[in-house]
């Protein structure tokens, strides 16, 4: 059986209509913008600019670094297909609760008919 794509919602869609479910990821990217526009708002242009340019810094570097390193480990290692058959996260009598967790934040991001238990590829 082939592998059907299935539908999702753009980035901006999910994060600010307020009728769309929010993620773990949803939340916590909300919060950290929420943060950079409280720090834009609250300090001095003086201070603001460090603080906002050390954030962009460590956002970059956590981009940059962590995805590639990711991308690397995957790629040569099979890293993340491993540790998830050796933890047994997407299998559900295995699984416990970080299987329920990815369930419901895929669910919620697919929408309707995105079925976690037939999808997932490990």
């Amino acid at each position: 059986m082939p592998f059907a794509v299935p539908k999702t919602h753009d980035m901006l869609h999910s994060l600010f209509n307020p009728l769309t479910p929010k993620t773990t990821f949803d939340i916590v990217t909300l919060v950290t913008l929420s943060t950079h526009m409280a720090v834009a708002f609250v300090f001095p242009l003086a201070v603001k600019r460090w603080i906002l340019m050390a954030a962009f810094a460590f956002w970059r570097m956590c981009y940059n670094g962590g995805l590639g390193w990711i991308l690397n480990w995957q790629s040569n290692h099979h890293g993340l297909v491993a540790l998830f058959k050796r933890r047994g996260w997407l299998d559900q009598n295995r699984g416990g609760k970080v299987y329920l967790w990815l369930k419901s934040e895929l669910e919620a991001k697919m929408g309707p008919d995105y079925l976690f238990e037939v999808r997932h590829m490990i």
